[in-house]
């Protein structure tokens, strides 16, 4: 009979449930950013996009906006997502409207984007027009695991975010600490063709 190796890393798929999430997300975000009012999540299977509302702000208008990003790549056990479209508009809807004008700009879009991103959770790094997430912010949060943790490839769907990680520690615990109705683990088998092509093309 073989016997197991414990420390042996071991391929999962995680899969983050979009709808599920949704209402934590904006609640969350709403609290770091008290100008949201609204905010919210979708992902299809080419890309997450990003709504909101703010609020008037001193001198600034508030704002109507919508950020598309794509995966585009893993490094250091995190992954990179470029903005691929930036949209903003003035909140409320005005017919002259300066911020919808400038909103192709690339320098206005920077402008933006750095505003957006001021009060994002410690787990993301704003970089230019990329956004880094280290998964591993989250993982640390669960007092049972303890382990390495190494993100290999993202895959979107509909309301769905897909993680290939690889870990030597049985992450069922994700499960356990943050709720099955959030969150849904497989174990996955490494050697399969499929999961080769995945890899091969990612």
């Amino acid at each position: 009979m073989e016997i197991q190796n414990p420390l042996e890393e071991k391929v999962y798929r995680i899969q983050l449930k979009m709808d599920a999430l949704n209402p934590v997300i904006s609640n969350q975000a709403r609290i770091r950013n008290p100008s949201l009012l609204e905010f919210s999540i979708e992902t299809t299977a080419r890309e997450i996009r990003i709504r909101g509302k703010t609020t008037r702000q001193g001198r600034l208008r508030g704002t109507a906006f919508e950020v598309s990003f794509r995966p585009h790549h893993v490094e250091n056990h995190g992954i990179y997502f470029k903005c691929h479209r930036f949209k903003f508009r003035s909140y409320p809807y005005q017919k002259l409207d300066l911020y919808r004008t400038v909103s192709p700009f690339p320098f206005a879009q920077r402008i933006a984007m750095n505003r957006f991103t001021r009060n994002i959770p410690p787990a993301f790094q704003h970089e230019g027009r990329y956004i880094y997430f280290r998964p591993a912010y989250y993982v640390r949060m669960v007092p049972t695991f303890v382990g390495d943790f190494h993100m290999m490839y993202v895959r979107l769907s509909e309301g769905i975010i897909e993680f290939y990680v690889k870990s030597n520690r049985l992450i069922q615990a994700l499960v356990d600490f943050f709720g099955p109705q959030y969150l849904r683990m497989e174990a996955v088998n490494e050697s399969e063709e499929a999961l080769r092509l995945l890899m091969q093309n990612s």
